[in-house]
């Protein structure tokens, strides 16, 4: 490989590194997210008001409560699981649907949908019934 770690490690360490400018992909993902979740939702023939609940990725406070305006979800219908957890990456969303199905939020025969976005900005979704 191009990274010998006879040479020491810190090319190695360097190149593992995760860098990202936050402030502004946070900005891309509030300006895109709510109208990527009406074509999942258009897609799967549901409209939000069918979703006993919503298991997004554990970003941020800001990003969840902007995400609960701008599909004016009500109260309680956003899973939320950052405070006691953090940002997971990866694992939070199937932590927090395990939250859901375990404290009783989630309920069998119960639709929702579970959406993420990852680094360099891309989102993925699902409309599901437990």
């Amino acid at each position: 490989t191009r990274v010998r770690l006879a040479d020491g490690s810190e090319p190695f360490a360097a190149a593992s590194r995760f860098e990202m400018s936050g402030r502004s992909t946070y900005r891309l993902a509030a300006q895109k997210l709510p109208g990527f979740m009406q074509t999942l939702l258009q897609r799967a023939g549901v409209s939000v008001d069918a979703l006993a609940m919503l298991v997004p990725h554990q970003a941020s406070a800001k990003a969840l409560d902007h995400l609960q305006r701008a599909l004016r979800l009500p109260p309680g219908s956003l899973v939320r699981i950052l405070q006691t957890h953090g940002n997971q990456m990866a694992a939070s969303i199937p932590l927090a649907l395990h939250h859901a199905i375990e404290s009783g939020e989630l309920r069998r025969g119960d639709q929702f949908a579970m959406v993420g976005s990852g680094a360099g900005l891309s989102f993925a979704g699902a409309v599901l019934r437990y």
